[in-house]
């Protein structure tokens, strides 16, 4: 179970699992949304399910459109890639399904009933540190009763290109090139722009360090989600 086929961590991640318990299992995947690996999950499954409107994420949602998919197959367990794939998990617990969930992400940055409910009936937790592991205990303390896993996830293999285009370089790799040629200090930030990627602390160190500093230091934010509308954007911000 993934949330959407993008070629950012959680997915890459998914699909790393996925190659490897291809090699000797039937893999059966099912993704909340779109993305550009799609195709490589398929190439990797005996079926795929997915994706789902962003208004069709309730479980009483996915429970329908999963309904073929139960009907037709008994499964000995499912692996629940990432909290945002939660919605899954009560499918799952219905159906007597046991449930891996990998939890990525730190609890604190998660809606706090939907993941409770999620922990409950999950039927094993995995975390990649102890870190995420006590911001999870700290909104749902249960979990301390609970034998929980810690593991590291380690290095992951990158898909390929499946394009003989090349790709577009963005504006923002220009400009850092420009800073770098000119003897500037970059510090980059990745990923969406959103809450739990601490785009605050990126704009909060960015001002300090330019108090400090002034021109010397460039901060530089490549991600969606900036732009309005659902448009992928570019945050920058030069200290």
């Amino acid at each position: 179970m993934i949330h959407e086929t993008s070629r950012t961590g959680a997915p890459i991640l998914g699909w790393n699992i996925a190659e490897r318990l291809a090699a000797c299992n039937n893999v059966f995947t099912i993704t909340l949304g779109s993305g550009p690996l799609t195709q490589d999950f398929r190439a990797l499954s005996v079926e795929m399910y997915g994706p789902f409107e962003t208004d069709r994420l309730h479980p009483i949602d996915i429970e329908y459109g999963l309904k073929r998919l139960f009907e037709r197959h008994c499964f000995k367990y499912a692996i629940i890639n990432s909290c945002e794939s939660r919605p899954v998990i009560e499918c799952c617990a219905k159906r007597l399904i046991p449930t891996l969930m990998l939890m990525h992400e730190f609890g604190t940055y998660v809606p706090v009933d939907s993941l409770r409910r999620a922990f409950d009936m999950a039927s094993e937790m995995v975390f990649p540190a102890e870190v995420v592991a006590q911001s999870s205990y700290e909104v749902h303390s249960p979990l301390r009763n609970r034998c929980v896993r810690i593991l590291p996830q380690g290095l992951c293999a990158i898909p390929s290109l499946k394009t003989n285009i090349p790709a577009e370089v963005p504006s923002s790799v220009n400009t850092m090139l420009l800073y770098h040629n000119d003897g500037k200090f970059i510090v980059l930030g990745a990923g969406s722009v959103d809450f739990r990627k601490a785009v605050d602390v990126f704009l909060t160190t960015a001002m300090a360090v330019r108090q400090k500093v002034g021109d010397r230091v460039k901060f530089v934010w490549v991600g969606r989600g900036y732009r309005h509308q659902g448009r992928a954007g570019i945050l920058r911000l030069f200290a």
